[in-house]
């Protein structure tokens, strides 16, 4: 069918990566496995209200994947949002009722996907993690203004743990009916590493429970000298 192997094995590095550079001042990525994530009005005065309604967004979203594609909602899978001030890409797996898609069912899928009854199509390749699924990627505009609600995150961010705007990095959200979990990168300044003081000073900001009742915070795997900060709002 034409169709293009994934080049990435793990999609949460794989959109950080590829649209690191893309967004020009914020990237805010919401990942999802099964059906518990959104990405709207994520900063409400209520952080339960909001999970709530991200939850209910992508309820939604994977609803409308389903009609639209004429496809049962538990072979969706994964569905990412990656935020930025041009608009939001959508991102989402396909799986397949048996082993693999056929042939025909892949150009019917496609079809449907090039109308753009769900946004402009993007991508559609196979996905590298689960053998015999599809992966797509749509663009969408930002008309409830995520992007400007993930400035403000930011900013929250940068004043409890007292760095700059520059050094939040990533953003990733988990979002469940009860509660919405950020992880994000927080880096160091330029030419410079964290030392056990920062690290100290950053874990009692974290503690003060402003951004969030539950922390963990760690150095960073992916990122050297950075630290990985994880916030649950409930």
């Amino acid at each position: 069918a034409g169709l293009e192997h994934s080049e990435h094995t793990d999609r949460t590095t794989m959109i950080k990566k590829a649209f690191a550079v893309a967004m020009l001042s914020i990237l805010a990525v919401f990942v999802l496995s099964g059906s518990s994530c959104g990405y709207r009005r994520l900063l409400a005065d209520s952080w339960q209200d909001a999970s709530a309604s991200a939850y209910d967004d992508f309820v939604d979203f994977r609803q409308e994947v389903s009609s639209a594609l004429g496809i049962g909602q538990d072979q969706i899978g994964w569905v990412a949002a990656i935020v930025g001030s041009d608009g939001i890409l959508m991102e989402f797996e396909l799986l397949p009722e048996t082993v693999n898609f056929d042939d025909d069912e892949i150009t019917r899928i496609k079809e449907v996907l090039e109308n753009g009854d769900l946004g402009p199509l993007t991508d559609f390749v196979y996905e590298e993690d689960t053998p015999g699924a599809l992966q797509v990627t749509i663009s969408t505009s930002d008309d409830d203004d995520s992007y400007d609600e993930f400035v403000d995150f930011r900013q929250q961010a940068s004043s409890v743990l007292g760095v700059s705007q520059g050094q939040i990095g990533d953003i990733t959200i988990s979002v469940n009916p009860g509660s919405l979990v950020f992880d994000f990168d927080v880096l160091p300044e330029s030419g410079s590493s964290f030392s056990q003081s920062d690290f100290n000073r950053i874990t009692d900001a974290l503690q003060t429970g402003e951004l969030g009742p539950v922390y963990d915070l760690a150095y960073s795997t992916d990122t050297p000298g950075a630290l990985d900060a994880t916030v649950w709002t409930s």
